[in-house]
């Protein structure tokens, strides 16, 4: 049966479904644009925003959120890749528990590695732990990890604004939807690897506009 917090037929309420949906254990929010900035250059870019339930109370029905964050900037004519992973600050916890459970990672030396990992508090690089605990809006689409943002703006625009830690490279971009938005799959359902259920759509032409921050500049 389909959730009933997922789209029906007919076209899609954007204001409805760019939200979190609580029937989702795993939700994610993807962006990616061609860019040319003042200098002729071209740039590409990617963001993805994670919500991921990490642990469920039965006794209260309520679930625990992590909020995870991978972007990068590329620039084809540097060859030139600069990218961040920012992975939320429970990854230790949640990975010693899964290990302990022994969850997705068959080889006997590989979780060895990361239970040690994991032990010390820390995650493999190049990722990186989140210093604080990310957000996501249950009323207005408004999402948050480590200071990076994305958040729907009155106008029905997309605004996305990324930082690196050193301050060297990041974006301040805004998208403006130019299609409404379609479906991917069956109707919009995708069957995963593990045979679950996923719902996909998606904003096939935006106009974008703003600043991206190279080498600090």
């Amino acid at each position: 049966a389909r959730p009933e917090d997922w789209p029906g037929p007919g076209p899609i309420d954007l204001a409805q479904h760019d939200l979190p949906h609580r029937s989702s254990a795993l939700e994610w929010w993807y962006l990616n644009a061609h860019l040319e900035v003042q200098d002729g250059r071209e740039l590409s870019l990617f963001a993805s925003f994670f919500r991921l339930v990490v642990d469920y109370n039965e006794q209260t029905q309520t679930a625990t959120y992590a909020h995870s964050l991978t972007w990068g900037l590329i620039d084809p004519r540097a060859r030139a890749y600069r990218s961040e992973g920012l992975i939320d600050r429970c990854a230790p916890r949640v990975g010693r528990r899964r290990l302990d459970r022994g969850e997705e990672i068959r080889d006997e030396r590989l979780r060895r590695a990361l239970r040690e990992v994991f032990q010390q508090g820390r995650i493999p690089l190049p990722d990186l732990l989140c210093t604080r605990d990310g957000a996501a809006s249950l009323e207005r689409l408004d999402l948050e990890v480590e200071g990076n943002t994305l958040r729907k703006l009155a106008d029905g625009s997309y605004r996305l604004e990324l930082a690196d830690r050193p301050g060297q490279v990041g974006a301040r971009l805004t998208f403006h939807p130019e299609k409404p938005p379609a479906r991917h799959g069956d109707a919009g359902v995708v069957r995963g690897a593990l045979d679950e259920d996923m719902f996909y759509y998606f904003l096939s032409r935006c106009r974008v506009e703003g600043d991206v921050v190279v080498d600090g500049t």
